[in-house]
């Protein structure tokens, strides 16, 4: 007779859990290699695009502001150009003749509507002529302080000021000497002409585009916070050449 004798339920039993346990491991394993890959890749990925979208976006601010302010620089230099074509081919003889400087105004507003008034001044500070909408040809200029810089300048473009009409403006001089002194032929720029200047870039955009001052004070309208000859969040400015990057959260 042969006995047959089973091995205990019990020991299969005891290796099930340790054999779950590999297979678990396993498992655990081949998804950590299938799936880290993937999160540090996309993550890569992710990171990069980022950055890429960062620097072609503050590029392409870049050269927008770059191009902005080229064409604010060369309307003001075109203006300062028409008073010295004006002012080397006219006399002061000429254009204080009855009539002649609001003949040159009317001519020249008819081409560039950005003009409020004209004035031709001696070197003294005293008007000779003037035509535009205020009272001023009975002021005396010597002692403003665009008159003072053109003593030692030949064009002064001045911040915007109240001077004595009291309304937020800027003036554009150019100064001819003379064998027995000097004279200045005097603009004043429409503020809300320039403004539009300035801010012309934001005709499809979200954006603001303003001037300041050295000293932070606004030179234009923003459109989103401040006014006119305010105080902006810009405050003691240095000259500088290029573009700064100024980000706030």
């Amino acid at each position: 007779m042969v006995q047959v004798t089973e091995k205990p339920a019990s020991s299969q039993q005891a290796d099930f859990p340790y054999f779950r346990r590999i297979w678990k491991n396993v498992v655990v394993a081949l998804l950590a290699t299938s799936f880290i890959p993937l999160i540090v890749i996309g993550g890569g990925m992710y990171h990069y695009t980022a950055t890429v979208l960062r620097n072609k976006t503050l590029e392409t601010l870049r050269t927008e502001v770059t191009h902005h302010k080229n064409t604010i620089d060369l309307f003001l230099e075109e203006r300062i150009r028409n008073l010295k074509v004006l002012s080397k081919n006219l006399s002061p003889e000429y254009l204080t003749r009855p009539g002649a400087l609001e003949s040159v105004f009317h001519s020249l507003q008819t081409e560039l509507p950005c003009f409020h008034d004209l004035g031709v001044i001696d070197d003294q500070g005293r008007h000779l002529a003037y035509v535009g909408p205020y009272e001023l040809i009975t002021k005396n200029y010597k002692n403003t302080f665009w008159f003072k810089a053109l003593e030692n300048e030949s064009v002064f473009i001045s911040d915007v000021f109240l001077g004595f009409r009291n309304i937020p403006h800027f003036v554009m001089a150019v100064k001819q000497q003379r064998s027995d002194g000097f004279w200045i032929l005097r603009a004043t720029v429409d503020s809300a002409f320039f403004n539009d200047v300035v801010a012309e870039i934001n005709q499809t955009k979200k954006g603001d585009a303003f001037l300041i001052n050295r000293h932070g004070i606004f030179q234009t309208i923003p459109k989103r916070a401040g006014q006119l000859m305010g105080p902006s969040d810009f405050a003691k400015l240095e000259p500088y050449q290029g573009i700064r990057q100024w980000e706030q959260t």
